[in-house]
């Protein structure tokens, strides 16, 4: 569809979504690469920190209506919002490399990817990115490893975030508190 809609556009996402640091800390399977699931994870990032979701919309439809604006947008500055998912992705890969979307299990993080750490971390990042910047590195590294190991402690992330909770729920719970919960 973004193709047909906006072709530079596409390429943008697809450019976005072979960035080193990002495609190391979502720690895709050669097979998620073939099927470009990482421009899915590019297009959601944007996604998020451009077009609110509103509650009770559907999962697919929510991204789907989120392409299309994004791809008609001339009035997002894609320079920009590429700089700042640089940054965010380049902050994961420095704290947290692959481990940066996997359960912390209270010794190690471990697991598959989850797509729900990945809206609250890479979504609160993006939105907190020049006072995450301001740290040094060694301190900007221990805050954001930390983070990720509060999430798991969250009420909130806990309540919504676990197996059979549907999306539009996970959505509309957990991408309001991201920004605070990242907050420096």
């Amino acid at each position: 569809i973004a193709v047909m809609l906006n072709k530079p556009f596409h390429e943008w996402l697809v450019a976005c979504s072979n960035n080193v640091a990002f495609v190391e800390t979502t720690n895709q399977t050669d097979i998620a690469i073939q099927a470009q699931t990482g421009v899915e994870l590019v297009l959601r990032f944007f996604a998020f920190r451009n077009i609110p979701y509103r509650g009770g919309l559907d999962y697919h439809e929510y991204l789907d209506a989120a392409l299309l604006e994004l791809a008609k947008d001339d009035n997002i500055n894609r320079v920009s919002e590429q700089s700042t998912f640089e940054r965010t992705f380049a902050t994961l890969q420095a704290a947290l490399g692959s481990d940066s979307f996997k359960r912390w299990d209270g010794q190690a993080f471990k697991g598959k990817f989850l797509m729900s750490v990945y809206e609250v971390l890479a979504t609160g990042i993006s939105q907190n990115i020049d006072q995450i910047y301001a740290k040094n590195g060694a301190d900007r590294n221990t805050y954001i490893v930390q983070k990720a190991k509060d999430l798991w402690t969250n009420q909130i992330f806990t309540t919504y975030s676990g197996a059979g909770i549907r999306g539009t729920t996970r959505l509309s719970n957990l991408l309001p508190m991201a920004e605070q919960f990242m907050r420096p």
